[in-house]
């Protein structure tokens, strides 16, 4: 429990230096990291007699190293651009306005893509039972499938199309929040920019995948924030109002997020706080664990965080084996818990404590350049709505960081195709103007 401790302590010590350092910003990418771990650490204490900890130096140092690795980038990228912020003022945003029959059209598609999905998810699960039936026996086919490997076993036009829902559903989020944000009379004239939302959602129920429901979840906060904050002129500073706010929202999406668990047929605890145990806690501990008994080294370079261009590269006849983003299992108490060991078990796994180092700078760097530099601006352009779209997407990695190290998830093809997509959706929705021109017939 001691190793456990220092942790904790050290934790707490960096986020205060943090917290100071980036003038109380709590979205700031170090922050946040350091939250989530914080949060993991302490449910890990909790469970030290049930899981029988021993927790070993060499994985707290390794942990202790990784966190003041990403915090130190972000602190000095802030430094860089602290003159940028300061000379920023309060602004105005703007209420986006998407034509009425885009939308409906933009629903329509996902609609139908929604149903598509559906009649796909039976047929893999052989089942016409009850929904939560159909959609167990659907995940106990694609136990071992990726949210982007379900192209395995659905058709693969729907599986492309499941994009669509995706980016809208975040385009039209974004929008929502943005307009609420303006003017918070107006809520009923943006109800309609919930439904593409909704049906990402409700394929996401549908997939059992629940990946797009959380990452929504943080992509809103830190759409809502980041709104806030250029409204404010990036001036706003953490107050108990705002940390109530953020911690009820939380406890929100945990709630969420356990409620899905007995939804989607999943066995095993469903209680809130086992749980969130389960997904929270353990990975601190299942990295201890990876320590002790690390597994075989890889078979190629990055196998691990570049899993999806190794596949694209299998796809094209370069190489001669794909590869599983999944890691081994582990067991606390006998008990199968999972395979996640939070954000720096792949990096380390890759490329050793050096290059789990340097690899942690860079993502340090890049999440903090784009949040620093790119978002930090007063005036909401069609250029910034894009630029924080794709961060908040990106936002995941952070905000899962205690769990596992997300940055394979957008390291594939798929990511690509999206980006591609969102570009070309937001063109669509907000540059694409149609004029009809009357025909003018002379007799």
């Amino acid at each position: 429990m001691s190793n456990l401790l220092i942790l904790l302590g050290v934790e707490i010590l960096l986020f205060c230096v943090c917290f100071v350092f980036t003038q109380q910003d709590i979205m700031a990418p170090s922050i946040m990291m350091l939250l989530v771990f914080i949060f993991s650490t302490l449910i890990t204490l909790l469970n030290v007699e049930k899981w029988k900890i021993k927790y070993s130096v060499e994985a707290m140092l390794i942990l202790v190293l990784g966190l003041f690795l990403f915090c130190a980038i972000d602190i000095l990228t802030k430094a860089c651009f602290k003159s940028r912020q300061k000379s920023l003022i309060s602004g105005e945003n703007r209420i986006i306005e998407i034509d009425n029959w885009k939308t409906g059209f933009i629903i329509f598609c996902d609609i139908i893509i929604v149903f598509l999905v559906y009649r796909e998810v039976r047929r893999i699960a052989g089942t016409n039972a009850y929904f939560t039936n159909i959609f167990y026996a659907y995940r106990v086919i694609t136990s071992h499938s990726s949210e982007r490997g379900l192209d395995q076993y659905m058709n693969g036009v729907v599986a492309q199309a499941m994009k669509i829902v995706i980016v809208s559903g975040f385009i039209y989020a974004f929008t929502f929040v943005n307009n609420v944000l303006v003017n918070k009379k107006k809520i009923r004239k943006n109800i309609l920019y919930l439904v593409p939302p909704a049906l990402l959602i409700v394929m996401t129920l549908i997939t059992g995948v629940r990946t797009n429901v959380l990452r929504l979840a943080v992509f809103v906060l830190i759409v809502w924030y980041v709104l806030l904050q250029m409204k404010q002129g990036w001036r706003i500073k953490t107050s108990w109002k705002f940390v109530r706010k953020l911690a009820l929202s939380v406890v929100i999406i945990l709630i969420l997020f356990t409620g899905l668990q007995t939804f989607l047929g999943r066995t095993g605890e469903t209680d809130f706080l086992s749980v969130i145990s389960n997904y929270a806690g353990a990975s601190i501990q299942h990295f201890n664990q990876y320590i002790q008994d690390p597994p075989e080294p890889n078979e190629v370079f990055g196998q691990e965080t570049f899993t999806g261009v190794w596949n694209v590269l299998n796809k094209l006849g370069i190489v001669k084996k794909s590869f599983l983003a999944h890691e081994e299992y582990r067991y606390l108490d006998n008990v199968n818990f999972g395979n996640v060991y939070t954000f720096f078990r792949r990096y380390l796994q890759d490329f050793g404590a050096f290059g789990m180092a340097i690899m942690t700078i860079i993502t340090s760097f890049i999440f903090s350049y784009m949040y620093n530099c790119k978002i930090c601006e007063k005036k909401l352009t069609y250029r910034r709505m894009l630029t924080i779209i794709e961060y908040g997407y990106m936002y995941y990695i952070v905000a899962m960081s205690s769990v596992d190290n997300l940055v394979h998830d957008y390291l594939n093809v798929g990511i690509i195709i999206q980006i591609l997509l969102l570009h070309a959706m937001m063109w669509f929705l907000f540059k694409c103007k149609i004029k009809y021109k009357e025909r003018i017939c002379s007799k």
